[in-house]
């Protein structure tokens, strides 16, 4: 039983957790690129609905809400992944699909690896500008501007 629900909330929370962090990565690197072309493509962001995490998030509601019914209809208990995964793998896989991402995400995503040297590199900035021995708002970069999120390194 303990296992059951620990894998109900995990794995998905897992997949949840690797949509924000390939979005957030995809952001740094689009704000860092320079081009001249980034109205475009936030407007095409905007036009294809944004990043994988909405859209998971809303699968995920859509799979409990689908997991309860049929506990009521059956009136007996289901597994929660039964209805979870294709409502939130299903839908991360038809949007990278869609987004011609999936082979990127499936191969290991290389922007998360951008976002990092990014993220070092903004470390090192930022490292160089306090000074020899000052321990001053540089050690805790990142809290307001998502590169905390981005520099946990799993």
């Amino acid at each position: 039983m303990f296992a059951s629900l620990v894998t109900d909330i995990v794995l998905p929370g897992l997949l949840l957790s690797f949509a924000i962090r390939y979005d957030w990565s995809k952001r740094l690197v689009r704000e860092n690129d320079g081009g001249g072309s980034d109205d475009e493509k936030i407007s095409k962001d905007r036009r294809r609905g944004g990043g994988y995490y909405v859209w998971i998030c809303f699968g995920y509601a859509v799979g409990l809400m689908m997991a309860n019914i049929a506990v009521y209809a059956m009136k007996m208990g289901q597994p929660a992944l039964l209805y979870l995964v294709p409502c939130t793998l299903g839908v991360m896989v038809w949007l990278g699909w869609r987004r011609g991402e999936l082979g990127e995400m499936f191969n290991g995503p290389k922007i998360m690896d951008q976002a990092a040297a990014i993220l070092d590199a903004i470390e090192d900035e930022r490292g160089g500008a306090e000074g020899a021995g000052g321990e001053g708002e540089g050690s805790e970069a990142g809290e307001g501007d998502g590169i905390g999120l981005l520099n946990s390194r799993v």
